[in-house]
């Protein structure tokens, strides 16, 4: 025979894995709204005039090499989008934002090998991994692309 105990006990048990369920959808939901938020607040940078314009400077000088990258495109736009493309990198690397969903809306890659020149050329400068994240995700970018396209 079963006491009132016995049920209240499992009535106890039954509560306490629902609310451990419920829980843990809260805390699945909250990731997933959070990594919608990161997605959107990039894209809004991205979107932003002085983004846009450096960018702009980038893409729209013709230069082959650092030195002339520097001169024509200015350090402000090279520091400035570079240093968001590796910081974009290390969100990619750590997982921390979905790569797919970053390589469905960035072109990293085209950034990549538009300001190259003068990208490694800081990291000899530096004697460091300077821009490893940008060129990480490059490469995560590229095999994504081949991935999706079946080769």
């Amino acid at each position: 025979m079963v006491g009132s105990m016995d049920v209240l006990e499992g009535a106890a048990y039954v509560s306490f894995i629902v609310g451990a369920a419920f829980a843990v959808w809260q805390l699945y939901e909250l990731r997933r709204d959070r990594a919608t938020q990161l997605v959107l607040s990039l894209m809004e940078t991205m979107a932003s005039r002085e983004v846009q314009e450096m960018s702009r400077k980038i893409w729209d000088c013709e230069f082959s090499d650092a030195a002339e990258a520097e001169a024509k495109c200015g350090l402000e736009a090279l520091n400035a989008i570079g240093g968001w493309h590796e910081g974009l990198g290390y969100l990619v690397r750590r997982r921390l934002i979905n790569p797919e969903a970053v390589f469905e809306i960035m072109e990293i890659g085209a950034v990549w090998e538009r300001m190259k020149p003068w990208l490694l050329k800081e990291r000899e400068k530096s004697g460091s991994a300077m821009y490893e994240h940008f060129e990480y995700a490059t490469r995560m970018e590229r095999e994504y692309e081949a991935k999706r396209k079946g080769n």
